[in-house]
């Protein structure tokens, strides 16, 4: 298949919930950062979807979600027609009820910790019994921004936020490990985007959308758009769901061609066992690559491929570090039977 690789930014809010931005200063952001998409996710609201804002908006396809947001155990629904209401039911109700419309959903800042001195609440994902939801988002920008953060070093880190910046938290890569170990439970990653003005300056932004869409990004794999919002919003949704994507940190350095694949599969496939099967890994850049099998590294080198024959079914999936910063983090490839 004629894969393309599409990147672009996922957990985005407006001033329709607790961002700052309007519609049009956010597809400007988008279309300057040369986004193939960017998905708004306000709290509780559907209302750009209501405005007629998804489509193709000078080259950026623009869609719209929800992030259920009760206290404890935020959702990001995609996919979705109607506003889902988080006080309706438990954890388990709004995941099924994502389903049924046909949507996709994602847990959010699954080992949140929070940050009294700044008052940020910890709002973590608990219910880890709920069943059939879509993945998790792995690698969200804001939290892992936050992870060093006080009052002490606020200055700093906002000036350079870069040095803050460490990979996905190590609690949510050892969850996502284990999850598929069960099933397939794709990993997404996030900027939860805000650009919040600060008091008393009133026209000062920290991380505004323009800065922020230049760091984490979701790459999709899927056959080439073509400019109609239908079809398009399909190919996109579907790449998500089966976990055609990785995660990169492009402000390191783009990562549009980074491939994990077999002979016949790419990341997030499920493929046979067999003594043929041979896992390739390329990147664009030269950088250190691990290959992970069952959440334990297996082989790693320096260089812009890795190959493996696995010798076990199991779970594989690629890691990818530039100048011992994290990089790239792929979806697995399932190897099943054997």
């Amino acid at each position: 298949m004629n894969w393309q690789d599409y990147k672009g930014v996922i957990h985005v809010h407006s001033r329709y919930s607790d961002g700052s931005g309007s519609l049009s200063r956010i597809i400007g952001a988008a279309n300057k950062a040369g986004l193939d998409y960017c998905i708004i996710t306000d709290h509780h609201t559907l209302r750009h979807k209501e405005e007629g804002a998804e489509g193709w908006h000078n080259g950026t396809l623009t869609l719209v979600g929800e992030e259920i947001s009760p206290p404890t155990n935020h959702y990001l629904a995609l996919g979705i027609e109607k506003v889902i209401d988080s006080e309706d039911g438990t954890p388990q109700n709004y995941v099924n009820e994502v389903n049924r419309q046909g949507g996709l959903g994602f847990i959010l800042h699954p080992a949140s910790k929070g940050k009294r001195s700044l008052g940020l609440k910890e709002r973590p994902w608990t219910a880890w019994e709920v069943k059939n939801f879509t993945g998790l988002e792995l690698w969200s920008y804001m939290y892992d921004w936050l992870e060093p953060v006080n009052l002490l070093t606020l200055p700093y880190y906002v000036l350079r936020p870069e040095k803050a910046i460490s990979g996905p938290d190590k609690e949510s890569l050892r969850k996502w490990d284990e999850l598929t170990q069960e099933r397939r439970v794709v990993a997404i990653g996030s900027v939860d985007a805000h650009a919040r003005r600060v008091i008393p300056l009133g026209i000062f932004e920290v991380f505004p959308y323009e800065q922020v869409f230049l760091t984490i990004r979701t790459h999709i794999l899927t056959s080439p758009f073509n400019f109609n919002l239908a079809e398009d919003r399909r190919l996109l949704y579907s790449a998500l769901r089966q976990g055609h994507s990785y995660i990169s940190y492009d402000y390191l350095a783009p990562a549009d061609g980074f491939k994990f694949e077999t002979e016949e599969a790419i990341m997030g496939d499920e493929v046979e066992f067999s003594p043929h099967l041979t896992l390739t890994a390329s990147s664009p850049q030269t950088a250190h690559l691990k290959l992970i099998f069952n959440g334990q590294v297996i082989k790693e080198t320096e260089g812009t491929s890795i190959q493996l024959k696995p010798q076990a079914p199991g779970v594989y999936r690629l890691e990818a570090y530039l100048k011992g910063k994290p990089w790239v983090f792929t979806n697995p490839i399932y190897v099943r039977g054997g």
